[in-house]
């Protein structure tokens, strides 16, 4: 709560929910552990602590006070460091990252929002993950991010060739799998209104079905007018046929 007491000095936060206070202390504490990182590479530069303390990084805000800490008390310390090889060992086995770097994806689909192509329209989700996970020049990130986006995409199509509702949001959700606050594709920070998101699809559900009746309306309509037609037809060869026949019995000579 320090750090978003902190936060809350430089930002203005009307009434945050736990849930608000929540993300916004998870996305401090994955920039905490980026800096850490950051930190930790310019240590191993050195070849020992003393060297290390002569060194302090120009990057991160530090004070000579902090940055000895940092050395003596964590960097220096064997489970620390056995701890950072676990992690990079897990990281490697990643079948999928992104190319977004430090940069949250709050920000990255804000940035995507304001070029042409979207004219200030929020980016759906599965055109937010290309963006995240393929670039021009390199292609796809992983064999795996290429595989997602593919699965996606032919979810996508199915849907609009059943002539059904393209819900993206589900779409990304079944394809990438959901974790407990956090949206897969788009990290942390406000999550989908559901209840809206249903509503929406209903209406567009119900629209479509209207759209439907008043068609069958028309074609019952114009079946309608065709079967009068052929009474009408029925009727007059009725007459025809009946005058046809008068007309030879009173000619007939019997």
């Amino acid at each position: 709560m320090a750090a978003f007491t902190q936060l809350d000095m430089h930002l203005k936060i009307d009434n945050p929910t736990e849930e608000n206070i929540e993300d916004v202390m998870v996305i401090l504490k994955n920039r905490c552990r980026t800096q850490r990182h950051k930190l930790n590479k310019h240590f191993k530069k050195f070849c020992s602590v003393e060297e290390a303390i002569r060194n302090k990084p120009s990057f991160g805000g530090l004070t000579q006070k902090n940055w000895e800490t940092l050395c003596t008390t964590l960097f220096n310390d064997p489970k620390y460091q056995e701890r950072c090889n676990i992690n990079k060992q897990n990281l490697s086995k990643m079948t999928t990252n992104h190319n977004q770097g430090s940069r949250s994806f709050v920000v990255a689909r804000h940035m995507l929002s304001q070029e042409p192509e979207f004219e200030g329209d929020e980016v759906d989700r599965i055109k937010f993950y290309k963006h995240t996970h393929y670039t021009e020049g390199k292609g796809w990130i992983t064999p795996q991010s290429e595989n997602n986006h593919v699965e996606m995409e032919k979810r996508r199509i199915d849907a609009e060739t059943r002539g059904e509702v393209v819900d993206v949001d589900k779409i990304v959700d079944d394809t990438l799998g959901k974790r407990s606050s956090y949206i897969v594709g788009l990290g942390y920070g406000p999550k989908p209104n559901k209840s809206s998101s249903g509503m929406r699809i209903l209406q567009e559900t119900l629209k479509e079905k209207d759209r439907e009746c008043a068609e069958l309306r028309e074609e019952r309509a114009a079946l309608m007018e065709e079967m009068n037609a052929m009474k009408s037809t029925l009727a007059e060869h009725t007459r025809l046929f009946e005058k046809l026949v008068q007309s030879q019995n009173l000619s007939s000579p019997w």
